[in-house]
């Protein structure tokens, strides 16, 4: 799909080249996102969330090893029954917490991300008019196979987010 926009876009571009010179930029999204101070912020929080969580889980772990040393050392009865039942009631529990984490963590990236994005849209479009671009690619797009490295714009982007949220 990606592919087939590309050739429509070049193909647009290739009938409109006629009337004009077209001036193409890159741009490294990803790249804009990790050294953004908005993207290294982000991360530094989900560097947070991820050691809180690993915590969290650790306790879970250490508990389901007592229950299983536990368990192990009981005999057969209703102390064993028990603590079977504890057992795998602490080890679902550690399965929903992971899965619950996991869900917070992708939606703390995904807002995190949605905010940059946006912010990022009014900062593209000033370097592309100041600059006269008339296409501005993602330089991680899968089929972009080369650019020259004077059409990246990709740190320009980032000074010009950094310098707009530094006041």
């Amino acid at each position: 799909m990606k592919f087939v926009c590309l050739i429509l876009s070049l193909t647009f571009l290739a009938q409109s080249a006629f009337s004009q010179e077209i001036k193409v930029g890159v741009v490294d999204i990803d790249k804009v996102i990790l050294e953004c101070d908005a993207g290294k912020k982000m991360q530094k929080e989900m560097d947070v969330f991820l050691a809180a969580t690993r915590a969290l889980i650790g306790t879970y772990e250490d508990a389901l090893d007592r229950l299983d040393e536990e368990v192990k050392a009981a005999k057969e009865g209703t102390d064993l029954t028990s603590l079977q039942r504890q057992f795998e009631d602490k080890r679902l529990d550690l399965a929903r917490v992971r899965e619950d984490k996991m869900e917070e963590m992708k939606t703390i990236e995904t807002k995190g991300l949605q905010v940059i994005e946006a912010e990022l849209i009014p900062i593209m479009e000033e370097i592309t008019s100041t600059e006269g671009y008339h296409v501005l690619l993602n330089a991680n797009m899968d089929p972009l196979v080369w650019f020259d490295p004077a059409t990246d714009v990709t740190q320009k982007i980032i000074d010009k987010y950094n310098a707009s949220h530094t006041k």
